[in-house]
């Protein structure tokens, strides 16, 4: 065995050889070639170099031709974007706030902060809004009660159930509220603000929520305010209020948009944030203003806002009727032609909240602007098995600002629920196109496609390849969950195409 061995490893090695001296001397033989053929080769490839460039750019008009690609009603249908990043700005801020801190210490506590605020909204199954509630905007736990099916549903191993609701809402149970001595809903909402908020945020939280909720925060703000501002050319804003602001992420955001906005409040309880805010927005926003409550706003030259934003807020209020306080006195506060918005993470619980203020607007007279296409109750709401919710990509924080690990990602994906209203009806571009609520499924030759209709119905389409450019095959490879669907409703048939003898009208 040992000989059989040497000899293929000899052999090997000769073969190895004789190939390197093949390839030594095809290179001498090229070093060797005249001047004059390589001039000859290169006036040849000049003159074949621009028409070959024209065959490219004429192949590829065609394509984008064939495909809708950068057309205007793609554009307007079209609504994700690419993976959003946070301001020079803000950047600089954060590189000098988190080098105050050891790296992997304020690795740890933020992932302590998101453990705990994951806590309050992603321990809940998809519910029915069908089932009889004692108030909107219900506690997980108080859920519970009124329906047979566990909603608490992760736990640690060791531990009973109940043990960890004791432990997850103990602090919405230390203290009884009296409000009825007090009469307007903003001097009720001080009555609140001692102990609303579910997490009590003291510095090194409120540096976890920087590193962790505003990069995903300020991406979904942009997406959803570059729809509302795409969709309504018309809609000129002149102030705007973001409460419960953080850091007055959502007021990056707005400024980004609307640049030549100088009204911008930020309403913000706790002490910490908004010093943090003040901090790190000065350089971008000049002329920001952060208060304690909504009470503290009444000094201020207008009374109105044209966009009112509440974003990730209501998770951490502890009390259901807290919750619609809040939203009554910003409804109160919009102005006539305004925008309101309501965001909450993507799961059952904040889909729920939206839901509940959904109901309410409409009560109210209210005109939902997005996302969705219609005036009526939620289909999706009724199932009670999925749940209405979309997401945005953004950046993670640059390596100079702070240092991440090898298997963390670049790039990460916010998932979130919204819900933006009016008081009056906003005239908008695609009001009847139907709304994409998920990815769609890419198959063998078609795709499925999961819509929400401007009847109030969901709806599952099939895409042929058959149906071609008249029935947004080729596009529809290009869209994704929260987009609009402009093209009409055709047979999913291979003949289809062919039977068809009138020209297929694109909306």
């Amino acid at each position: 065995m040992i000989i059989f061995r040497a000899s293929f490893a000899f052999a090997r090695r000769v073969k190895q050889l004789r190939t390197s001296l093949i390839n030594n001397s095809k290179k001498n033989d090229d070093e060797n070639i005249s001047g004059e053929s390589i001039e000859s080769k290169e006036k040849e490839e000049k003159v074949n170099i621009p028409e070959n460039q024209d065959n490219l750019e004429n192949n590829q008009k065609k394509v984008f031709e064939k495909k809708f690609i950068k057309s205007p009603e793609y554009l307007m249908a079209c609504n994700h974007q690419p993976a959003l990043s946070l301001p020079e700005e803000i950047l600089k801020k954060a590189r000098k706030v988190f080098s105050k801190y050891p790296p992997d210490e304020l690795r740890e506590a933020s992932y302590k902060y998101m453990r705990m605020y994951q806590l309050l909204h992603a321990l809940e199954k998809p519910v029915s809004v069908t089932i009889k509630r004692n108030n909107l905007f219900e506690n997980p736990e108080n859920l519970q009660k009124l329906t047979e099916k566990k909603v608490i549903h992760l736990y640690k191993k060791g531990t009973s159930e109940q043990q960890i609701l004791d432990k997850i809402f103990e602090r919405r149970q230390k203290k009884d509220v009296n409000v009825d001595r007090v009469n307007s809903a903003e001097e009720k909402l001080e009555e609140f603000h001692n102990f609303a908020s579910a997490i009590d945020y003291d510095q090194i939280l409120t540096v976890s929520y920087f590193l962790r909720k505003v990069p995903g925060s300020f991406a979904v703000g942009q997406k959803i305010m570059t729809e509302i501002q795409k969709r309504n050319p018309n809609f000129n804003p002149k102030s705007m209020l973001d409460y419960g602001s953080g850091i007055g992420t959502w007021a990056w955001s707005f400024k980004k948009l609307y640049p030549d906005v100088k009204n911008i409040v930020c309403v913000e309880p706790n002490v910490y944030m908004r010093k943090l805010g003040k901090f790190v927005t000065q350089d971008y926003i000049k002329d920001v203003k952060f208060y304690e409550s909504l009470s503290h706003t009444l000094e201020l030259s207008y009374d109105y806002f044209d966009f009112i934003s509440i974003a990730y807020v209501l998770e951490e209020i502890n009390h259901p009727e807290a919750r619609l306080l809040a939203l009554q006195s910003l409804w109160a506060k919009l102005s006539d032609d305004g925008v309101m918005v309501l965001v909450c993470p993507g799961s059952p619980t904040g889909f729920r909240f939206v839901n509940d203020f959904r109901e309410w607007i409409l009560k109210q007279k209210g005109v939902v602007v997005a996302p969705c296409q219609h005036q009526q109750s939620c289909p999706m709401a009724k199932e009670g098995f999925q749940w209405c919710h979309f997401k945005q990509m953004f950046t993670a924080w640059p390596k100079d600002v702070f240092p991440k690990y090898i298997y963390e990602n670049t790039a990460v994906t916010e998932k979130f629920s919204y819900l933006a209203v009016s008081k009056k009806a906003l005239v908008q571009e695609g009001q009847d196109w139907p709304r994409i609520t998920f990815d769609p499924l890419k198959r063998g030759k078609h795709l499925i496609l999961d819509m929400c209709t401007e009847q109030g119905t969901l709806e599952r389409r099939v895409v042929a390849k058959s149906h071609g450019k008249e029935g947004g095959y080729y596009e529809a490879k290009h869209l994704n969950g929260g987009d609009l669907w402009r093209f009409p409703k055709l047979p999913p048939s291979k003949v289809g195409k062919k039977r068809r003898k009138q020209p297929v009208k694109i909306l």
